[in-house]
């Protein structure tokens, strides 16, 4: 819920001072998060229920994969394939309603495509555009998408608050097939899904002195305050470790209803990953949990939630034309290739003058 000035105006005249209205939001803010209970962390959640599994395979019959005891009950439900689109996976303390998550999301966005140069192809971009779209049709997002392919040499893919997703052409030179870029895209899908940004922000203890006073303000110029605050989450991608291995999870899932094989997204974590230290290009799992902390996961949730299948996508022809066609802008010199900087595509305004000189 968005605590905005109406619902925090308690005085009978309708006047209440700044100091005042942000003492009342520290107040609240501290008792929501001392005195609300204690949230079991995702892999600690993961952990149990293996561990579950365990202590009663001996007393019971054992089960078919994708299938929790009782006493997990709550915790399967939420990553049950079956019921994708109805599970509430967006729940949890957030003080933002959707419609201010959405207009957040619009002032980031037109923050953010200040800096970014989006590739001029219509093949590529619809092809990207198209495979977002059918992913996010699988999923648990309500929001509706916004997919732009941004040419950079960076492998990276990023999602803002409200259903705004980015994608590198780097990302899908490095793909090796559509599995494994299908997998990068559902993961940022899953971000959006879950709402990790507006809820780390909402939980986050340290408010700094800008970003309270905008919470409080609303509209335009209140968004505009709270999107400057919050653009760092973004910029240096960094979540919290347990929402990186939830949207692994939710990510895989998006991955596997869409019928893509959720093998491959392991042999993207360890492609990218393994060479992450030597090449610091490679911005999408930058900041996210350990190698061996994130396969693990992603091999304990496709063990647990995901039910074998005889068939799987793993490519298709038009990943390959599209594939193709970026490598051979990369042999032109039009676009960088993963781990290249961005080339100069036309001389900046004040060259002819300097020339001139």
């Amino acid at each position: 819920m968005m605590l905005g000035k109406r619902s925090l105006n308690c005085n009978p005249n309708g006047h209440q001072s700044g100091f005042s209205v942000c003492l009342q939001f520290l107040s609240l803010t501290f008792a929501l998060i001392i005195l609300s209970p204690a949230e079991v962390g995702y892999t600690q959640d993961l952990r149990n229920t293996q561990a579950l599994k365990r202590e009663t395979s001996a007393t019971t019959p054992p089960t078919s994969k994708g299938h929790a005891s009782r006493r997990d009950k709550r915790h399967h439900n939420k990553y049950d394939i079956d019921a994708i689109g109805s599970r509430n996976v967006d729940s949890g303390l957030n003080f933002y309603s959707r419609e201010a998550e959405e207009k957040l999301g619009e002032h980031m966005a037109r923050a953010f495509e200040r800096e970014l140069q989006f590739l001029d192809d219509q093949k590529a971009t619809e092809y990207i555009d198209h495979l977002a779209r059918y992913l996010a049709r699988n999923s648990d997002a309500t929001f509706p998408f916004n997919v732009k392919l941004f040419a950079s040499g960076e492998v990276n893919a990023f999602s803002l608050p409200g259903g705004h997703l980015y994608v590198s052409t780097a990302l899908i030179l490095a793909a090796e097939n559509e599995a494994q870029l299908a997998g990068a895209i559902a993961h940022e899908i899953a971000h959006i899904a879950a709402r990790h940004g507006t809820k780390q922000v909402s939980r986050s203890k340290l408010y700094s002195v800008l970003s309270i006073p905008a919470v409080l303000l609303g509209g335009p110029a209140g968004y505009a305050l709270q999107a400057a605050g919050y653009t760092r989450f973004f910029v240096l991608g960094k979540f919290n470790r347990n929402a990186e291995q939830e949207a692994d999870t939710l990510g895989l899932e998006y991955g596997y209803a869409s019928g893509y094989d959720p093998q491959e997204y392991l042999a993207l974590l360890e492609k990218l990953l393994s060479r992450q230290d030597r090449h610091k290009w490679m911005r999408l799992f930058a900041s996210h949990p350990s190698t061996a902390s994130r396969i693990k996961n992603a091999q304990l949730a496709i063990h647990q939630y995901l039910p074998d299948r005889t068939d799987y996508v793993v490519t298709t022809s038009d990943f390959d034309q599209v594939k193709f066609s970026l490598e051979q802008m990369v042999q032109r010199g039009a676009l960088p290739a993963p781990g290249e900087p961005m080339p100069d595509l036309r001389k900046p305004p004040a060259s002819t003058t300097e020339l001139e000189r």
